[in-house]
């Protein structure tokens, strides 16, 4: 029986070729995909991440990585406060230290260690020194603020590892999405603003070196009678935990890591009049004595006066410092890191030209603004000044602002090529944009009723009403009211943000506004209102006015030396300008209690008696004194017969649930009064009115009714009130309980 046998043929060159090719095609086909995915992907990343512009997240992190490596000498980290305090280019002018400010908004203890780390594996060699402003180990971390400080930071062994710990710690979140935002930010895009078309193309500003720069004064803002006293002097005070757990393990895990690669840290709390108390400086302090590390609190003597910090001009708000107060803060840590660090002088090093480059750059970019916002008092000597490339420059006339121009000043505004600005007559409505030094936008729109006024004929215009001509016909008049109105203008700028402007002279409207995002920035004061937005940082980085119709020059920026100069010229309180009277009562409050806290003798057991010793020791006061609810057992022996020794005989005497008023006089004549029939007693005098309940602490107040203050004891527990005011001011500069 014959076997068949099957063979197959072999295939041939040319279908094995073939074969190979479709493989190979199919191979670049899914790289093809793959690559395609990948990009899509990484440009989606890019494009849903968030750039935080405001507290310099975005350019800080994006700066530090443009240093040549093994530079640094000086590392800040921190919250907000280190970011508005520390500037080093100030450090470089002023000691040669080639510095980096890492701080991010609420940068906690947590990211501030992994900061400190990604710095020493990019610049071991050169690192000496980490400063660490301490205000945020107040609270633990939070995820929104950690993605701020993590995303930017680039892929690394420390990256990775700082991922790692925040999910483990956090719980809500996955590793992966720490490392790709991606899958945080994946639902954005219906969100997106425009941060993430201005992210595009923008300059880090390295230059800046992380410092972020405002000149805002928080007396613009606000009154410096609501403007809180910094610390000072510390107390004796029982530790309150106010340090977060999470902070403290954070910050040994800092203060391991600096010993152990020969770093020196410093524990750092700059400036501020809020959420910085003894109790907070006792914790730190204790930790700083235990593990030897360097603490200096800018908060109190003899820091803060060395420093000489004066919060109305030298902060940006309550808690932040412009750029006047972070010259202050930063031209003395440079000469501590210089003689107590070994920080060295770069300066004339070639390795470091590239700080004299940065330090050229900020000084084009910034010092015609400081001499604007700082110094300048004549519209046309600031107009100069801010009118520079990077600045978008904003003007707008309100009431009337053309009353005191001086010809000077209007040949200067037609050099700026402000021609309309130049022709500025009584009441004209105007709005300019001034963009990178050119007049990209001048409009002026005279006032419909100026020919029945003059200048001369206003005392005020703000006191003055619209008349119309005596013999005006009905269609005259319905044409005046046709073009009655503010002057509007919307505008683009150039990071595509749109700002509202609106002008209106005295008849008008009587308007000067500038609003972007809905956030007004003009004070909307009579005169020629100022707003200067820096479309770089995409900031508004100065706001003002120059009142115009009053005078052709506006006061001192600089009000502490105005308000110095009025006084040595024998200038009274009541003839200071009512920003200067402001200026004053501020730094009367600040000197009263600094002095009365440096001189207190701490006395657990009369502290009362102690305090009011201090001060009727200071001439000058007025003190009111009262009663809430049951005071009188609070009361010991020995602070009674202080009590009595000071002239207060019937407060040494107060009885259970008897009310007690006092008033004493700036020549220190004392004013009791108690009842012993009746459960409410009533003292008052030309500043001040009492009221004191024997039974409800609740009823019980002290007004300042010439001053408009609001009640000073509204405290609803049983105790004693008192408040010293300076009668010249009307002005409170102490108020305590016990």
């Amino acid at each position: 029986m014959g076997v068949m046998a099957i063979t197959e043929a072999s295939p041939t060159n040319d279908e094995t070729q073939g074969r190979d090719e479709k493989s190979r095609n199919h191979v670049l086909t899914c790289l093809l995909f793959l690559s395609l995915v990948a990009v899509l992907l990484i440009g989606a990343d890019i494009a849903l991440r968030p750039a935080w512009f405001e507290w310099n997240n975005y350019s800080t992190t994006r700066g530090f990585y443009e240093q040549p490596n093994n530079t640094i000498e000086a590392l800040f980290v921190g919250n907000s406060n280190g970011v508005c305090a520390f500037s080093p280019i100030a450090m470089y002018d002023e000691q040669g230290i080639c510095a980096y400010n890492l701080s991010t908004e609420q940068q906690s203890a947590f990211m501030s260690y992994y900061w400190i780390k990604e710095a020493n594996r990019l610049h071991g060699d050169s690192l000496r020194t980490v400063v660490l402003e301490v205000n945020e180990l107040r609270r633990s971390p939070d995820y929104a603020y950690t993605q701020k400080a993590l995303i930017p930071m680039r892929l690394s062994e420390v990256k990775l590892e700082a991922a790692r710990e925040e999910s483990e710690m956090d719980g809500n979140h996955s590793c992966l999405e720490n490392l790709f935002p991606l899958l945080s930010f994946h639902s954005r895009w219906s969100s997106l603003d425009w941060s993430d078309w201005a992210k595009f193309g923008a300059d880090p500003e390295s230059y800046k070196r992380g410092y972020r720069f405002s000149t805002k004064r928080v007396s613009e803002a606000m009154e410096t009678d609501e403007l809180n006293v910094p610390l000072q002097v510390v107390t004796s005070t029982k530790m309150s935990n106010g340090l977060t757990e999470d902070s403290l393990l954070y910050l040994d895990r800092i203060a391991d890591f600096c010993k152990s690669n020969d770093l020196q840290l410093i524990l750092v709390k700059t400036p501020t009049t809020i959420s910085w108390g003894s109790s907070l400086h006792n914790e730190v302090q204790a930790y700083a004595d235990e593990h030897d590390i360097a603490f200096l609190d800018m908060t109190i003597d003899p820091l803060i006066t060395e420093i000489g910090y004066e919060p109305p001009i030298d902060t940006h708000d309550t808690m932040h410092l412009n750029y006047f107060g972070a010259l202050k803060v930063s031209s003395w840590i440079a000469t501590y890191l210089h003689d107590q660090c070994g920080c060295e002088d770069k300066r004339n090093v070639e390795r470091y030209s590239f700080l004299e480059e940065d330090s050229k750059a900020w000084h084009n970019k910034y010092d015609g603004l400081i001499r604007a916002t700082g110094f300048d008092e004549d519209i046309s000597e600031y107009l100069r000044d801010v009118c520079k490339p990077g600045y978008a420059v904003t003007i707008i006339c309100q009431d009337d602002a053309s009353k005191s121009l001086s010809e000077e000043q209007r040949l200067v505004f037609r050099q700026l090529g402000l021609s309309e600005l130049a022709l500025l007559d009584f009441r004209d409505s105007y709005i300019a944009v001034v963009k990178d030094g050119e007049v990209v936008i001048e409009e002026r729109k005279g006032s419909p009723l100026n020919s029945t006024e003059s200048a001369d004929s206003v005392e005020s215009s703000y006191l003055s009403e619209p008349t119309d001509s005596a013999d005006s016909s009905e269609s005259d008049s319905k044409d005046k009211e046709d073009v009655l109105g503010p002057l509007s203008v919307d505008y683009l700028l150039p990071d595509n943000r749109i700002i509202h402007l609106k002008s209106g002279g005295h008849d008008d409207g009587n308007i000067a506004s500038f609003k972007l995002d809905k956030t007004e920035y003009t004070l909307n004061q009579r005169g020629i209102n100022v707003v200067v937005y820096d479309h770089v940082s995409h900031a508004v980085i100065d706001s003002t006015c120059f009142d115009t119709f009053q005078s052709d020059r506006r006061i001192s920026p600089n009000t502490y030396e105005a308000l110095d100069s009025a006084l040595d010229q024998g200038v009274r309180y009541d003839e200071l300008p009512t920003n200067l009277q402001a200026i004053y009562r501020y730094r009367l409050r600040y000197n009263w209690q600094f002095d009365i806290k440096h001189s207190h003798i701490e006395d657990d057991k009369t502290p009362l008696a102690t305090h009011l010793n201090m001060l009727l020791s200071k001439p000058g006061l007025e003190i009111a004194i009262v009663s809430s609810g049951n005071m009188a057992p609070k009361l010991g022996e020995e602070e009674r017969t202080m009590l009595k020794d000071l002239g207060l005989v019937k407060l040494a005497k107060l009885k259970k649930r008897q009310p007690y008023c006092c008033l004493i006089e700036s020549d220190g004549s004392i004013n009791e009064l108690t009842s012993d029939t009746e459960e409410t007693a009533h003292l008052e005098n030309d500043l001040c009115r009492i009221t004191s309940n024997g039974n409800s602490a609740s009823d019980s107040h002290i007004w300042l009714v010439t001053s408009g203050f609001p009640p000073y004891s509204d405290r609803y527990s049983p105790g004693l009130f008192v408040v010293a005011y300076d009668p010249v001011s009307l002005s409170v500069v102490d108020s305590r309980w016990f």
